[in-house]
């Protein structure tokens, strides 16, 4: 049984995370785990961050205000951002990162929206949501 420990980003998560992907050749620079705790600070924003032992595995992220109109205008909160890394992936990971994330969406609003690219790239994300 795979069990991962979710909590919310720390500055201390970031170079794990920079560092996971970037053994992969994913390009995810540590500003942009910067700005999301920044955001996470402010409250506009709420990260989860998920480890295996002591390996990363993957996050997710909720917007409280999307910037897509149609949420926007329904004070809808989004999940903006999903990466589970490859060698963790279809072991039920990503599906806990939703349900809590969802969970957490339904202390504000009863729905919660989500966007995905249509490119080949999101091809796993795609046949998830």
């Amino acid at each position: 049984m795979n069990v991962w420990k979710l909590s919310r980003l720390t500055h201390k998560d970031i170079s794990f995370i920079v560092s996971a992907f970037s053994e992969i050749g994913w390009n995810k620079p540590a500003s942009l785990y910067q700005k999301y705790l920044e955001e996470q600070e402010k409250g506009e924003r709420c990260i989860w961050v998920a480890f295996k032992e002591n390996d990363f595995t993957g996050y997710v992220t909720l917007k409280w205000q999307s910037n897509y109109l149609a949420f926007k205008e329904h004070n809808i909160p989004e999940i903006s951002d999903l990466n589970v890394l490859p060698k963790f992936r279809k072991q039920g990971l990503a599906s806990a990162l939703l349900d809590h994330v969802e969970t957490e969406a339904g202390t504000r609003n009863s729905t919660v929206g989500i966007g995905v690219g249509l490119s080949a790239d999101y091809g796993d994300a795609q046949k998830l949501y």
